[in-house]
């Protein structure tokens, strides 16, 4: 888990913002959907929707527990991001983890969360290990782990975000844990993400008897 810590002040916040671009708050980045612990990506547009009659409709994606968010970047070298909730699905702080672990696998130094939080991440080597991904429209599944791929990565800030094979988006790639690292997991669960967060959060108890 990250450590959530308050800091500064929101109006601070903004003016920071506002003083990047001159004239105020720049554009999102990009429209951000987290459901079942997967967060898919797609690029902003001023027809996506934020407020008015149509905006009541997060209200549906909220109760089916569907976390929906603008990403803006952020600073002078692109390595911080910000996020706006229309929707922060039944558990926001499931949404905030996912999208903290997101933005530490490809290369962000700070995460702006709203509330006037910020999560202070580590690029920590050890996590770069292989990712995987599994296209929702035709199925293939794609996975790397060499250097070259983990340096596209960072330098775009985004796992590849679109399927050579049918050309649809993709979500963001899940990163494999080594084995040594991996906690054991109830697989009556399943092993999605916020499965094994608890899992981790679970792995300070006592063990039971052998």
């Amino acid at each position: 888990m990250h450590d959530l810590t308050p800091v500064g002040d929101l109006e601070d916040f903004i003016d920071e913002l506002a003083d990047l671009d001159g004239e105020g708050l720049p554009a999102p980045t990009w429209r951000a959907t987290i459901r079942r612990g997967q967060l898919t990506m797609t690029g902003w547009a001023p027809f996506l929707i934020t407020s008015g009659p149509l905006g009541n409709l997060f209200g549906d994606r909220e109760r089916a527990g569907v976390a929906i968010a603008d990403l803006t970047i952020l600073g002078d070298d692109a390595d911080e991001i910000s996020v706006r909730y229309w929707s922060p699905g039944r558990h926001r702080e499931e949404a905030d983890e996912v999208l903290a672990t997101w933005a530490e696998d490809v290369g962000y130094t700070r995460l702006w969360l709203p509330d006037r939080v910020i999560v202070e991440l580590e690029r920590r080597p050890e996590r770069l290990e292989g990712a995987t991904v599994i296209c929702p429209t035709c199925r293939a599944r794609w996975s790397d782990a060499t250097p070259e791929f983990w340096l596209t990565v960072r330098q775009a800030k985004a796992f590849p975000r679109w399927c050579p094979m049918c050309g649809c988006e993709l979500p963001q790639w899940q990163v494999e844990t080594p084995p040594s690292k991996q906690k054991p997991t109830d697989t009556r669960r399943g092993d999605r993400p916020h499965d094994l967060q608890r899992e981790q959060r679970r792995s300070s108890a006592p063990h039971g008897k052998d």
